[in-house]
């Protein structure tokens, strides 16, 4: 929803630029979105004002876009919005005291190659700042090096200037070549520190002059403990799962896939993972899904993704079933595909997937529906025997999964589930077998 809503806005702004709209409708719709004040009509609104700005800002509609630039200011400086709708709406401000000149032109989309190169790289300068962040608490006691502005190198082209308030302004022209080799040198790397005009070299296992208790604590030691990793946000979870599963899809390297996982290091956070696996698929070729069910497979199997990860990260996509259905109607399917290769050996019960993803569609009465989709792809890869067992052997029993005034039996005649039925009579009738 969020992706269509920002596509259809950069359309309209496309329109208007191809004076197919006027720019009293786009001086409306930014009243509109301005006045929501939620978060997803301002990330529309910077869309917006990226895609149309520059030709609503001339000589005569100065004042009413001074306006709306007023209130954009009033609404960062009052935070009551999250950080990073703070910093879009910050990028509008600069891009108009700019002359609507972005600082980078738009390059089209990525490769996949790209956006694994990007997330590395990424991931590798928040480390560079969480060292710089610890190294600078560590050193409380006393510093080490000049106080005072100045420029650092940090290889690769890279340089920082320090200022009065102790912040380095960074440029970016990064060796990543560099960066991975710095960092897997243990604690031998060159660490930028605030406040100083030199780099320093933290070789912590040979001592440092005018250190902390801490550094001093593990002075004389070849191999001291590492820096734990930061925690990562909910959102860059999200950015990074979107790297990795887009990378699998690519290159299909189940082991690769597995790993890039594991490094996340976000056992809370893997519904997010699952969630984003489920939701990028659902519109894409059958292929897709099968892979993605399978790597959510492995994962469970192999104990790195809980089952109540699991199991969460699927409760938002079933929850809004019934509605996406709307615009994709063959979803049922669609999600029995990714399911059921949760049902190979070592994965997870029949009976507790089924009863777990019921839980959600049991107020909307899909639950059936759902089940139904994938005991069919079931019986094409084992059989109705094998999956009839299965049934049997859950103590599966179809009023779980069915509204109450629905004909249970007319129910799984028409859907051609016959092979659980009959099972589900000897349950209920253990003469039956003998009476037959």
């Amino acid at each position: 929803m969020r992706h269509r809503s920002l596509g259809n806005i950069k359309f309209i702004g496309e329109l208007f630029k191809m004076k197919m709209l006027t720019a009293s409708i786009m001086d409306d719709c930014i009243v509109k979105l301005l006045k929501n004040h939620d978060e997803e009509s301002l990330e529309c609104l910077c869309r917006l004002l990226s895609t149309v700005g520059k030709n609503l800002d001339f000589k005569k509609a100065k004042p009413r876009m001074d306006q709306h630039f007023n209130q954009i200011e009033r609404i960062i400086k009052e935070r009551k919005t999250s950080s990073r709708i703070r910093f879009m709406l910050q990028d509008v401000l600069d891009l108009r005291k700019n002359n609507w000149v972005p600082r980078r032109r738009d390059q089209g989309p990525k490769t996949i190659d790209q956006i694994h190169k990007d997330a590395k790289l990424e991931e590798q300068l928040e480390q560079i700042e969480v060292h710089q962040q610890l190294l600078s608490k560590r050193e409380a006691g006393g510093r080490m090096g000049e106080s005072g502005g100045g420029h650092h190198t940090l290889g690769g082209g890279r340089t920082s200037q320090s200022h009065d308030d102790g912040w380095n302004t960074m440029t970016k022209n990064v060796n990543v070549a560099h960066l991975r080799k710095a960092f897997t040198q243990d604690w031998n790397n060159l660490m930028l520190r605030p406040g100083s005009n030199k780099v320093v070299c933290s070789k912590w296992g040979q001592g440092c002059s005018g250190g902390s208790g801490e550094q001093a604590k593990y002075k004389g030691n070849t191999n001291p403990p590492p820096l734990p990793k930061p925690a990562l946000t909910e959102e860059e979870v999200a950015r990074k799962s979107t790297a990795i599963i887009e990378e699998y899809l690519h290159i299909n390297d189940l082991k690769e896939a597995s790993q890039c996982v594991t490094e996340l290091n976000s056992a809370s956070l893997l519904y997010v993972f699952v969630r984003r696996g489920v939701e990028s698929t659902l519109e894409r070729r059958t292929v897709a899904r099968e892979r993605i069910g399978l790597l959510l497979y492995q994962l469970v199997k192999a104990g790195m993704l809980p089952k109540q990860q699991f199991y969460k990260g699927l409760a938002g996509t079933l929850g809004a079933a019934e509605d996406t259905a709307i615009d994709i109607p063959h979803i049922w399917l669609y999600l029995a595909e990714l399911l059921n290769p949760m049902l190979h050996q070592g994965g997870i019960s029949m009976g507790h997937l089924f009863r777990e993803i019921a839980k959600p569609l049991l107020p909307l009465g899909k639950a059936g529906k759902l089940v139904v989709e994938i005991l069919k792809l079931s019986c094409k890869e084992m059989g109705p025997e094998k999956v009839g067992a299965m049934w049997t052997e859950a103590g599966l029993m179809w009023s779980e999964f069915l509204p109450e005034s629905l004909d249970t039996h007319k129910f799984v005649v028409d859907q051609e589930m016959e092979f659980t039925l009959r099972e589900e009579s000897v349950k209920r009738n253990p003469l039956l077998p003998h009476l037959c």
